[in-house]
């Protein structure tokens, strides 16, 4: 087991290494909200504070340093449901790119091209779905 465990522990170990080191720098050394300013609107409209972009952007690339970037916000700039919904929203998009980096060639290499590809569309239309409801139940007005 310890011998299975360290061929993965060497290969997976050094591509989160080079993540992290680039999602840390990025952060640091540039100003996210100044380069995410852009899709501000998109988060009004959702009800979410500007600095949800930045948050998404890089929850999008790495879903631990985005939950780092989230905690840190100012205080009071994110409700719970707020902060919720971000993640959620950073998860659709990292969704996304795990779909193209995982599952096409596991459901593929399973089921082969046709049958794969319904399961990944059926598997991805229903995470989008009950996500979006998620999100819109965190973000609907409160009675």
């Amino acid at each position: 087991a310890a011998e299975k465990s360290w061929s993965t522990l060497r290969r997976i170990v050094p591509r989160l290494a080079v993540v992290y080191v680039l999602v840390i720098g990025l952060v640091t050394h540039y100003d996210v909200e100044a380069l995410t300013s852009v899709a501000e609107p998109i988060t009004g409209v959702l009800g979410l504070p500007g600095e949800a972009v930045p948050v998404i952007a890089v929850y999008t690339l790495d879903t631990t340093a985005g939950a780092v970037t989230l905690t840190g916000t100012d205080p009071g700039t994110f409700t719970t449901r707020t902060a919720v919904a971000t993640l959620l929203i950073g998860g659709i998009l990292s969704f996304a790119v795990s779909t193209f980096r995982r599952s096409i060639p596991f459901q593929y290499g399973i089921w082969g091209a046709e049958f794969g590809t319904k399961v990944i569309v059926v598997n991805t239309a229903l995470k989008l779905l009950f996500i979006s409801l998620t999100v819109a139940l965190l973000l609907a007005p409160v009675w």
